[in-house]
């Protein structure tokens, strides 16, 4: 006892050993050896001696004092070695031993408190507070309890007791910053500043307050301040690691990435070797993985994850953003496992349901459209008010072509966020689809007024315009869309609709100028080269529309349509074979039938140019047979007959275009034609006013005129012939024909100067006249 009185433990601990040898039945030297370790904090030895003073006591409650301190002192070597039911238990045999023990009450409120047994920690609390009342340190961990238990306005009134009682300032300095986090908890973040601050001020080295003032001010969205106050609390304790995770998550939200990786990683460093910090840990990682996903660094992304998941396998977030890793990847089934395993783990339904809404995008992906509107119910169902998976479904909706359905889903997710851009936008196409045209406008006029640079409702607004013909909408809006889109392959696919825009306004120059800033922005996109090759075409330039083509064909040989119109332009340059080449070409990489009835027709039609009239006629009824509601075929094969002379087979032909199409003036006009070559005059009479009665198309009737003054010529009708020739120049001054023939006539009556006049005038026209495409 001399020895320890001095301070010198090793002396003491020989000379209790001593007593030992001498009296191993005295508890007095074990009792002060299990004293000595336990105060070194050597917890086998001090065991070890504390046992067996217990079982040296004499019998008798005269020693009940002793065994308390005892039971206590053993009590905290078991909870030293985190042996949580047994320090339980020897602190209970020390209050049953000593009710006035107030240190083994504390101790006990300690470990409970410790194991989240909160209401036994209060009642520990509370009976030490009654057997020591002045001891400061009972009242500010019975505050802490009181705050667990949601209790704020008992643990606002303990803290404070804390304070009161406790003289040490750095000490008062912790109850202060307790008392900060209560008021944060109640958010009543204007008193928890104010305790924060008291806290600095008593203890200015206390580097806690200040971290905790920096998420203070984050929470109330005060840029000032924040970083400086997280790095006041570095330079304080530069091993204290929240500041570094907190300017890690604070620059990674700003998109500061660089930095938010150091910080992250200086976290990682600082966190003590205790399983209570792999919880932040973890949070940290999934930071750094979803920088690294937003870096589309997504190896070193699947590698952050799969470390959050090793220090906190609970958490569901590493499992959720995996799952979006993989399904970009399409790892599809690796993403399925991701987010089910998200869902298992996630508490909190709202988070469940971003997991479901993701899992439905998965299954979408992969066409199960059954198991996506399951997955998107599911989010639904979970949190009523989260809009995305509303959007979700009308996106498979549409996709399944139940547009109203898309529509009902759209307006409902707007319902929930009546900002929710893409849900207005794809509301538009919705109504587009369903023919709602103004409301289609107002959904994407709706959209823009929320996001002036949102691209997608100007690119959508533009197709509905050029739908509409209303061409000059359409070309702002593609023009908009262009100038906000990103990706250059949208600019070039706008940018060939422009063109077409253009085309169809029969404005060619501004129509060639887009098409080759889309070739521009996608060198490798094929179709701005095939509409440049019809603008080409139709002026006449078929040098280039064939280099156009053909580069179209270079860039997508699987497309049927530059071959097929080149094998147009071959025909108009009565190069036949070559024609044919083309549409062969064209038939074999058609995917629908009408398509290739189309082109079977057109090389029907060479056949025809080079008289081969049986190959002509196979050509036409394999285009008849692929599309029977195709006019043009039957009307080429009534051509074909009245070629070679077959009147009634081409008769019947006629007449089953006209009967497929009754607004199709050419087969009016073949069918009498034929009927003059048959000198039934009548029938022919009687066919081409049908035209003139039901079409109002100029050219067409000009034709009619000219074939009608062909019969009254044939009848000696001279004066009727004159008037339908007049007709027809007067509905269409730029058709040649009826100049020739009334040319005729006047040469035949001898008025050679009229004539001559109007055979120059039918040169003039033809000279002039582009060709048709």
């Amino acid at each position: 006892n001399a020895h320890r009185a001095l301070g010198r433990d090793k002396q003491a601990i020989e000379a209790y050993r001593q007593a030992i040898t001498h009296n191993p039945a005295d508890p007095w030297p074990h009792h002060s050896l299990g004293d000595i370790y336990h105060s070194q904090q050597q917890y086998t030895p001090a065991e070890t001696f504390l046992k067996q003073a217990l079982e040296r006591y004499p019998e008798g409650p005269e020693y009940n004092d002793e065994r308390a301190i005892d039971w206590d002192m053993l009590g905290d070597v078991y909870r030293a070695t985190k042996r949580p039911k047994e320090a339980i238990a020897a602190y209970q045999q020390a209050n049953q031993l000593d009710p006035t023990l107030a240190r083994a009450q504390y101790s006990l409120g300690d470990v409970f408190h410790s194991q989240n047994q909160l209401e036994d920690a209060k009642a520990a609390y509370q009976q030490a507070i009654i057997l020591e009342p002045d001891r400061p340190e009972t009242y500010h961990e019975l505050g802490l309890v009181h705050q667990s238990l949601g209790e704020y306005e008992a643990a606002q009134a303990r803290l404070k007791d804390a304070v009161a009682y406790q003289p040490d300032k750095s000490a008062q300095a912790a109850s202060w910053n307790s008392l900060g986090d209560v008021y944060r908890t109640q958010k009543a973040y204007k008193q928890a500043i104010e305790a924060y601050r008291q806290a600095t001020q008593l203890d200015p080295q206390f580097a806690q307050p200040w971290n905790s003032l920096g998420e203070i001010y984050e929470i109330q969205q005060q840029t000032a301040g924040v970083v400086d106050a997280y790095q006041q609390a570095i330079a304080l304790d530069p091993s204290f690691a929240q500041p570094y995770h907190n300017l890690g998550e604070l620059y990674r939200r700003q998109g500061e990435y660089d930095q938010a990786i150091t910080y992250y990683y200086q976290a990682q460093e600082r966190y003590p070797a205790d399983p209570a910090y792999n919880a932040t840990r973890a949070i940290d990682w999934v930071g750094l993985g979803n920088i690294y996903r937003d870096r589309q660094q997504n190896d070193q992304a699947i590698a952050a994850y799969q470390q959050a998941i090793q220090f906190n396998p609970d958490e569901g977030w590493p499992y959720h953003n995996l799952g979006l890793i993989y399904k970009n990847r399409g790892a599809y089934n690796q993403a399925i496992d991701m987010y089910r395993q998200a869902i298992e783990r996630f508490a909190d339904d709202a988070d469940k349901a971003v997991a479901w809404n993701n899992l439905g995008n998965v299954y979408s992906t992969l066409g199960q459209m059954d198991e996506a509107i399951a997955a998107y119910q599911q989010a639904i169902d979970l949190n009523g008010e989260y809009a995305v998976p509303w959007h979700s479904l009308g996106l498979v909706r549409a996709g399944l072509n139940q547009n109203e359905d898309a529509a009902e889903a759209y307006r409902q997710s707007l319902k929930r966020n009546p900002d929710y851009l893409p849900a207005w936008s794809n509301l538009g196409d919705a109504y587009r689809a369903l023919n709602r045209s103004e409301d289609a406008i107002s959904a994407y006029e709706q959209a823009i007024q929320l996001d002036p640079d949102y691209v997608w409702p100007y690119h959508n607004l533009g197709i509905l315009h050029e739908e509409r013909a209303d061409y000059e909408s359409a070309i702002t809006a593609y023009r908009q869309a262009i100038e906000r889109h990103v990706l250059s392959e949208q600019k070039a696919i706008l940018c060939d609709r422009l063109g077409n825009v253009y085309r169809i306004r029969s404005e060619p120059q501004p129509a060639i100028e887009s098409y080759k800033q889309a070739t521009t922005f996608d060198p490798r996109y094929a179709a701005p080269w095939y509409s440049l090759g019809n603008v080409y075409a139709m002026q006449g330039q078929d040098r280039e529309a064939t280099e156009a083509y053909n580069r179209a064909i270079e860039l997508n040989p699987a497309d049927p349509w530059p071959y097929h119109n080149l094998g147009l332009l071959y025909e108009r340059r009565q190069a036949y074979e070559q024609a044919a080449r083309m549409y062969q070409q064209a038939i074999m990489r058609h995917a629908s039938d009408n398509d290739r009835a189309i082109s079977w027709d057109s090389l029907g039609n060479i056949y025809n140019d080079l008289g081969r009239y049986p190959q002509a006629i196979e050509a036409f009824r394999e285009a008849t047979r692929l599309n029977p509601r195709f006019p043009l075929p039957w009307n080429s094969l009534g051509d074909v007959y009245s070629a070679v002379g077959d009147y009634k087979q081409a008769v019947e032909a006629y007449r089953q275009a006209i009967d497929l199409d009754p607004d199709y003036a050419w087969p009016y006009n073949n069918l009498g034609l034929v009927y003059e070559k048959m000198r039934e005059y009548d029938q022919a009479i009687t066919i081409y006013q049908q035209v003139l009665e039901r079409h109002t198309d100029n050219h067409d009737r000009a034709v009619s005129y000219n074939s009608l003054g062909d019969v009254y010529v044939a009848l000696r009708r001279e004066k009727d012939a004159i008037l339908a020739y007049e007709h027809a120049i007067q509905l269409d001054p730029d058709y040649i024909w009826p100049y020739n023939s009334l040319g005729n006539i006047y040469e035949k009556r001898g008025q050679h100067d009229y004539a001559y006049a109007l055979y120059q005038q039918a040169t003039r026209r033809h000279r002039q006249r582009p060709l048709a495409f």
